[in-house]
């Protein structure tokens, strides 16, 4: 898979393939949801403390993290200390957005979830709540896609010439949306992870 090339705005990037009449494709989701699904760890608006995601809910946890930090501040290292000892909450992460002030929230990693997901109480809270923190970052920074292609049947060569997708000669198509990240979105839609168009093979010369 060659580079891949934003437009001029960031919405969507193109990738070349090894047939030049197919460009892969992702663009960025204006309207993502949340990170949803029993995998994810319970996941609060820091602002408010309400469960935004997560088919696993433990407010009594939040209400506990809220108890503690109004007492002893955000920081204090008795927070986690509290929390572990009479909640059971083998640690936590706050996410930020990077662009949007006051966007955060807070994923607890707690022994009820644990059990769930079958994973052992010995298995270090912040490779647990590594994928959760990503999936989150990229959601509250505006990094959420769908991945698809553009093809054009007319292009039989590539010159390496700049390619506009809304000249009229390219049709796009988005197969599947809520890749976040753009690394992942790209890996993906390079794959053609949700299928990939039909072409009639190109005529060639012997």
């Amino acid at each position: 898979m060659s580079t891949w090339i934003w437009d001029s705005d960031y919405g969507r990037a193109y990738a070349r393939t090894s047939d030049p009449r197919v460009l892969a494709v992702i663009e960025r989701d204006s309207d993502p949801l949340t990170p949803d699904g029993d995998a994810y760890a319970p996941a609060y608006w820091l602002d408010g403390l309400s469960h935004v995601s997560g088919t696993f809910e433990d407010d009594d946890v939040a209400e506990a993290y809220d108890r503690a930090t109004r007492e002893w501040g955000q920081n204090d290292e008795r927070v986690p200390r509290y929390l572990r000892a009479f909640y059971g909450v083998r640690g936590y992460k706050i996410v930020s957005s990077t662009i949007h002030r006051d966007y955060e929230v807070i994923i607890f990693d707690t022994e009820a979830h644990r059990h769930a997901m079958g994973t052992p109480m010995s298995y270090p809270s912040e490779d647990y709540l590594a994928g959760d923190e990503a999936t989150w970052q990229a959601y509250l920074d505006d990094e959420v896609y769908g991945i698809g292609w553009a093809v054009n049947p007319s292009r039989v060569m590539d010159n390496g010439e700049p390619i506009d997708l809304d000249d009229g000669t390219w049709e796009v198509e988005m197969t599947c949306w809520g890749y976040y990240g753009d690394g992942y979105a790209m890996e993906e839609a390079g794959e053609f992870a949700d299928g990939e168009p039909y072409l009639e093979p190109m005529l060639t010369i012997e």
